[in-house]
């Protein structure tokens, strides 16, 4: 549960004032009584940058579930060269011949 007095305002305070890391902000929150990873998740909207794993850009449904809005925002890939492969990562698995002769059985009962 988020406290939403004087520890949460001082969170705020300390979040959006100054660039943190994850370990700054894991430290702010548990010396203010405050979760950070929900009062973080709670101020994301009101921050001006926000810095965030390839996966959390490229997974719609991640984007989604933190309330990421990548329309009308600048979106800035630090160590570019590796985009190709987040990408790829994303949006790709790896299947084995175990799982492919069994799809192949399972094949022969599709009509």
């Amino acid at each position: 549960m988020i406290d939403h007095g004087e520890g949460f305002e001082r969170f705020t305070d300390q979040v959006l004032g100054w660039p943190l890391d994850v370990e700054d902000l894991s430290r702010s929150g548990s010396s203010l009584g405050i979760c950070p990873y929900y009062g973080g998740r709670k101020l994301l909207a009101e921050a001006d940058l926000v810095l965030v794993p390839y996966s959390a850009i490229l997974s719609q449904d991640t984007r989604d579930s933190l309330g990421l809005v990548l329309k009308g925002n600048a979106v800035v890939f630090d160590e570019a060269h590796n985009l190709v492969d987040a990408v790829n990562g994303a949006h790709s698995c790896s299947v084995g011949l175990h799982q492919l002769r069994g799809a192949s059985r399972w094949a022969r009962y599709i009509p």
